[in-house]
């Protein structure tokens, strides 16, 4: 009976050396749909982010519009823009 040599120990290096660099190249292989998912799901949050903004100002904007279309809305908003009733005075405040 013969005893079992341990082979050519180059072409183990070579083989464990091709064995880990396959692995390496599928772990990238597999690794390329997850990456794309999370650039995608970043993308999305942002315009999600950008939508919610763009729904708070209009919700703003309307109320604002309603607001107007009342007296005292009207008057109000006038008043911030600086205007006062024939014979009134403007209060100014230092500082402001």
């Amino acid at each position: 009976m013969k005893s079992r040599g341990r082979g050519n120990p180059i072409a183990q290096i070579l083989a464990g050396g091709l064995i880990c660099g396959l692995s390496l190249w599928l772990g990238l292989i597999a690794a390329r749909p997850f990456q794309a998912a999370a650039a995608l799901r970043a993308r999305n949050d942002n315009l999600e982010r950008q939508l919610l903004r763009y729904r708070l100002q209009n919700q703003r904007i309307e109320k604002e519009t309603i607001g107007v279309q009342t007296r005292a809305g009207l008057i109000y908003a006038a008043r911030k823009l600086g205007y006062v009733w024939p014979g009134e005075r403007p209060l100014r405040i230092p500082g402001q």
